[in-house]
């Protein structure tokens, strides 16, 4: 005869149903019914929380306040995510090493126009050896979206790229891969939109050596060198083997009548 979840159990289940659902969505790249999950389960984490009911710990929920910083629409999940973020800390269910880390993400999302200088050490000092195969996919949104957001900040002494080596030191196996392509692509993007004493103008030559993976990259240094005619081979390329509802598409590059005219 089965025996009835314990009250835990049941928490993990309800929360757990619905990450897997936001994370469907989020695959799906439909934002919006992620913020709306998140916003159910940030509310429950509240009322039972206030109640001194609430069983389960952070690192099982990281998902319902990592997903909605990345598709963040307005002001009303960052307030969200702070109150959610406070409940569970209050309620002796806060996981410090991930509530210090998820704060200086929000931090860094509410804040676009300020230093990091502060939150730079606390994301040094972040241990990244708790991060799970169970939250692939959440954890490499804090990871490498908290990287951009570093980017954007210290382009100029290459302080993103400091605290992305460091991380590379001490983060799992599986996220390396991730953060490393992160890092090519972003001194690309650096010597493209923002070169410095650090990082040169590219040339055009840069094509020939580029990933195929970066295959945007190519156009991008293509249109700065007003390389005209070397612009039509690589679309062609991309028409042939861009789906016509993906996001390429959507800028103008598919293999649909309806992408390149």
């Amino acid at each position: 005869m089965p025996t009835e979840p314990t009250s835990e159990k049941k928490q993990s289940l309800a929360f757990g149903y619905l990450r897997e659902r936001a994370y469907r969505h989020h695959l799906e790249g439909d934002g919006l019914r992620v913020n709306s999950l998140c916003s159910i389960a940030i509310a429950q984490i509240e009322s039972l929380a206030n109640e001194n009911k609430l069983l389960i710990r952070l690192d099982e929920v990281r998902w319902c306040f990592i997903f909605p910083l990345y598709w963040l629409i307005d002001s009303y999940m960052l307030s969200a995510v702070e109150r959610g973020l406070k409940s569970i800390q209050k309620s002796g269910k806060s996981d410090d090493w991930l509530h210090s880390i998820i704060r200086e993400y929000h931090f860094l999302i509410s804040q676009p126009l300020a230093g990091c200088s502060d939150s730079f050490k606390a994301l040094q000092d972040a241990s990244l050896s708790e991060l799970g195969e169970d939250h692939q996919c959440e954890d490499l949104i804090l990871l490498t979206h908290i990287v951009e957001l570093v980017w954007f900040r210290t382009v100029r002494d290459a302080g993103w790229e400091k605290l992305l080596d460091h991380w590379l030191t001490k983060c799992p196996a599986w996220a390396k891969k991730i953060l490393l392509d992160l890092k090519n692509r972003l001194q690309i993007q650096t010597r493209l939109a923002a070169p410095n004493l650090h990082s040169p103008p590219v040339t055009v030559d840069i094509v020939k050596s580029l990933p195929k993976e970066f295959r945007l990259a190519n156009l991008w240094v293509q249109i700065l060198f007003n390389e005209g005619k070397a612009i039509d081979q690589p679309i062609e390329r991309l028409n042939s083997v861009t789906e016509p509802d993906s996001a390429l598409c959507g800028i103008g590059l598919g293999n649909s009548g309806d992408c390149i005219n």
